[in-house]
């Protein structure tokens, strides 16, 4: 449910933004948002309706548009959504009064204004300012059912007489809602564009009372505004009107001044319905003038460009169908990569999966490879002294049987064996102290010095060691304890220090360096090598489980891969900076807890 619930609001959200570029854009996402919707009682579908009606209404389809607000209306009364319901109101409103149906649009309008009043939205001179426009229609009519009149009704002058009366009513309305808009609307400013208008509504109510100066006064406060900051659309319209005003008192010099300018725009603007508007006047103002060649000049433009807007409206229409079946093949094809790409990510776990088996594998692999190595290396160790023992006890043995076995050489062999059987248990001591570390799987207190210092003393009974790397240490004393499993921190050593004894195999000077410090954040481990270096290209695979620079038999490359699995599951850090034929440096950082 929730997630159906954020694919509505993602069409919504989509359609939203197409809705001034393309209604049969907006329409097809609705639409298909409305067929997956589940619940058809949802504020998302009354949302959904109330943009299909304003999408049907601006390709004046006012049957569809009045059906759809009519069910978003419907749908609202069950939200809490006053000013959905307000909005929805408003619209209907529109619809009336754009398909002439005057009454029914006040009736909406006045709902409108009712409910934001109740509420306490303080935009509501939009809706006063759709009334005011609704008075001002010439074709107003007034219904004879709204107004109680005598049955003189009947007498058709004086319905005219009534008519006029009422209609000169209408515009003081129309003048009060306007004045009223424009105070609510400098309670709270929103656009300067908003202003321009409401000061061009207030302008040409002031002309149909006949007060020129008012008109005149107003007009040029909104003009201003317009030109301030480039509104030309309102240019536009402020321009038509001075036309038609200037028109009415015969000034035709300041006509043909402003049909001059609104031309200049449109054809600047490319607002074809504006310049076959002002040629028409051009033709009106010639013909006046009595200059009929330039009067049916630009008459002849005047049609021609209107001509160009059906043609315009034929090919945009061809566009958006067109368009149309664009956007659904492209959404057919973004729905199968979607699909494919499902597929992949499914295949891409199960992969993840195997590789973490395979690296737990591994790790395994690794341990008994430390100690079969480890076992070997014992068997090696061992064989020197006992080798040495064997000897000491032969010579024993025959010095003994041919009596010549003094008490000092007894004395000097007995020494000899001392030393051995000293070498021998601290040679104990370690294989305990490694033995150990293969068993211990339990958390517990490390001291990373410590146990740094036994890998390394491990290390030197390794056949493979060399006695002429020299290991250096710099070991903070009382260094922080960390929690964690023995085996865990001598592997992570013992790789690092065996990368650096091959780093070093064939360099001129062959050290190592290790410190440990703290701060109060981190435990800090640097193991430092003068060895060969890692190429700069190379640094970044350098802890890839499948990269490595050694010979084939020399090892995995997977030692700094399992390093780097290892530090981080105790939330650690492993970063490496290296030097080509200078040496290489690593350095751990683990919490300090």
């Amino acid at each position: 449910m929730q997630k159906n619930n954020k694919e509505n609001y993602n069409l919504l959200e989509k359609a939203f933004q197409t809705l001034d570029r393309s209604s049969y854009e907006t329409i097809n996402i609705l639409s298909k948002m409305l067929r997956k919707c589940t619940n058809k009682h949802s504020l998302e579908c009354a949302n959904a309706y109330n943009l299909l009606g304003i999408s049907y209404w601006k390709i004046n389809r006012y049957d569809k548009s009045l059906k759809y607000f009519f069910k978003a209306l419907n749908l609202s009364n069950n939200f809490y959504n006053d000013l959905l319901r307000i909005k929805i109101l408003n619209n209907i409103g529109i619809i009336y009064r754009d398909n002439k149906e005057y009454n029914k649009a006040l009736d909406y309008f006045l709902k409108a204004i009712k409910e934001s009043e109740t509420i306490g939205n303080n935009r509501y001179y939009i809706y006063i300012g759709n009334i005011s426009k609704t008075l001002l229609q010439d074709n107003f009519k007034i219904e004879v059912k709204d107004y109680k009149v005598s049955e003189e009704l009947k007498n058709f002058n004086y319905t005219v007489n009534v008519l006029k009366n009422k209609q000169k009513e209408n515009i003081q309305k129309a003048l009060n809602l306007a004045l009223r808009e424009l105070e609510l609307f400098n309670q709270n400013p929103v656009r300067e564009s908003r202003k321009a208008k409401i000061l061009l509504n207030l302008s040409k109510i002031y002309n149909k009372l006949n007060e020129r100066t008012k008109c005149i006064d107003i007009i040029k406060r909104g003009l201003k505004i317009a030109k301030e900051n480039d509104y030309f659309m309102i240019l536009l319209d402020y321009y038509d009107f001075f036309v038609n005003f200037y028109f009415k008192s015969n000034e035709l010099a300041k006509v043909k001044k402003y049909v001059d300018l609104g031309i200049k725009i449109s054809n600047k603007e490319n607002h074809l319905s504006y310049l076959s508007k002002f040629y028409y006047y051009y033709s009106i103002y010639y013909e006046k003038i009595g200059d009929i060649d330039n009067a049916y000049k630009y008459l002849k433009k005047h049609d021609d460009v209107f001509k160009k807007i059906s043609e315009k409206r034929v090919i945009e229409n061809l566009m958006k169908i067109k368009k149309n079946n664009e956007i659904k093949n492209l959404e057919n094809e973004i729905e199968k990569n979607n699909n494919l790409l499902r597929k992949i990510q499914g295949e891409n776990t199960v992969l993840d999966n195997i590789l973490t088996e395979k690296t737990n594998k591994i790790y395994k692999m690794e341990k008994y490879y430390e100690i079969g190595k480890f076992s070997a290396s014992i068997v090696h160790n061992l064989k020197s002294p006992l080798t040495s023992i064997n000897g000491l006890i032969d010579l024993l043995k025959i010095k003994n049987k041919k009596g010549i076995l003094t008490e000092n050489l007894l004395d000097k062999y007995l020494t000899k064996l001392d030393k051995i059987n000293d070498d021998m248990i601290e040679m104990a001591k370690s294989i305990t102290l490694k033995a150990q570390s293969f068993d211990s799987e339990e958390s517990q207190k490390i001291n990373i010095n410590t146990a740094i210092k036994r890998t390394i003393d491990m290390k030197k009974y390794d056949k493979t060691f060399n006695p002429s790397v020299e290991i250096k240490f710099d070991l903070e004393k009382n260094l922080p304890l960390i929690e964690g499993k023995k085996i865990h921190f001598k592997q992570i050593f013992s790789n690092l220090i065996n990368n650096s004894i091959h780093a070093i195999e064939n360099s001129s000077k062959k050290k190592i360096n290790i410190t440990t410090k703290s701060n109060k954040n981190s435990i800090i481990v640097i193991v430092e090598d003068t060895g060969i270096g890692i190429k700069k290209s190379d640094l970044k695979y350098v802890f890839s489980s499948d990269f490595t620079t050694k010979n084939p038999g020399k090892g995995t490359g997977l030692g700094l891969s399992i390093t780097k699995q290892m530090v981080e599951s105790y939330k650690g850090t492993i970063d490496v900076v290296s030097k080509w034929n200078k040496g290489t440096k690593f350095t751990l950082k683990f919490p300090n807890n």
